[in-house]
């Protein structure tokens, strides 16, 4: 009972509500495109081996 702090469970759960609806304008969404990088491209690594011999590995799951 000590997370009532002497309000009712209604009351408590429209003060929650109430703060989830303020920090709710308070974040961003962001959204990020990944670019597609091409087997026989240069590897983004610097090594100047194509993708396909280098990285490939380490990016496939």
């Amino acid at each position: 009972m000590e997370f009532f702090q002497g309000r009712t469970e209604t009351e408590t759960r429209e003060q929650m509500k109430a703060r989830f609806a303020e920090l709710e304008g308070e974040h961003e969404i962001i959204s990020m495109k990944r670019e597609k990088i091409g087997r026989n491209a240069p590897c983004p690594c610097g090594s100047g081996v194509k993708f396909k011999k280098c990285c490939i590995d380490k990016v496939r799951l």
